[in-house]
């Protein structure tokens, strides 16, 4: 496409006669060509087309007369209308056709004819649109298939891809049936990880609850155990203190008995002792 680089004021003075002037005024441009056809004929830059100017452009346009050597030039504005110097005398400003080929028919009527020639990327020595290919690049075609189908593009799509704009590029891999699978499998993936992430966390809470458990079991056997312990150790202290209790019963038995005797031997001794005398 052409993108504009000096675009054109037709809102200033003309006269009519000098549709050069006024076109190389419009945009601000040196004079050096003395007419149109001219100026045509040289061509600088090789910027001349004899297709249709291009839309949305400002270009200068280019017409043979039938009896005017000289010919016209006009400007082609963006909105397809055409600013010329076709009125006769000075004006402040130039003159709008409609389109093209009205200002064809009316040149025509009045100069033995008009012929439309083409248009020009250049108003004397100076550029006022500029080729610049809409297509996308080999850099920005393998861009967008990192993003989007995120692998490298391979020769055939480079090849391909470069042959319509990087809008469009964008656009059909969004739309590929390989962008719907590598969705697919990424959402498949993701439900995958989340199904182990849950999985994961339900055996850890299992583990946990079996650590739980067996600790708790833990604590209740050694509980148990110190119960029992403890137990053990009443009943020891139980059968002691019935054991010294037993003991000191024999003990105080013994005496009683010991004392006992000692009184009967009292009892005799004072007897034997009476009966001697």
């Amino acid at each position: 496409m052409y993108n504009q680089i000096r675009d054109a004021n037709w809102r200033v003075p003309c006269t009519g006669g000098w549709c050069l002037a006024y076109v190389q005024d419009a945009f601000g441009t040196d004079h050096v060509d003395p007419d149109a056809m001219t100026a045509w004929n040289d061509n600088y830059g090789g910027g001349n087309h004899v297709s249709l100017p291009p839309v949305g452009r400002t270009v200068p346009v280019y017409f043979a007369l039938g009896n005017v050597p000289e010919g016209h030039v006009a400007i082609s504005l963006d909105d397809g209308m055409i600013a010329s110097s076709t009125r006769a005398g000075t004006y402040s400003e130039g003159y709008l056709h409609p389109n093209l080929y009205d200002l064809i028919a009316i040149y025509g009527q009045y100069n033995g004819g008009c012929t439309y020639l083409g248009w020009s990327e250049f108003v004397g020595t100076t550029r006022v649109v500029e080729w610049s290919n809409p297509n996308a690049s080999a850099a920005e075609v393998n861009q967008a298939y990192l993003e989007i189908l995120e692998r490298p593009a391979d020769a055939g799509g480079l090849a391909h891809y470069q042959q319509y704009t990087i809008a469009f590029v964008r656009a059909d891999l969004i739309a590929s049936e390989e962008r719907k699978l590598l969705l697919a499998n990424k959402a498949a993936q993701a439900q995958a990880d989340q199904d182990a992430i849950a999985k994961a966390a339900a055996e850890a809470i299992r583990l946990k609850e079996l650590e739980a458990k067996a600790l708790a079991d833990k604590l209740a056997l050694e509980a148990e155990k110190a119960r029992l312990e403890a137990e053990r150790i009443a009943k020891e202290v139980a059968d002691k203190a019935k054991a010294d209790a037993e003991k000191d019963k024999v003990v105080a038995d013994n005496n009683a008995f010991i004392l006992w005797l000692k009184n009967i031997f009292e009892v005799i001794g004072k007897f034997l002792t009476s009966w001697k005398k």
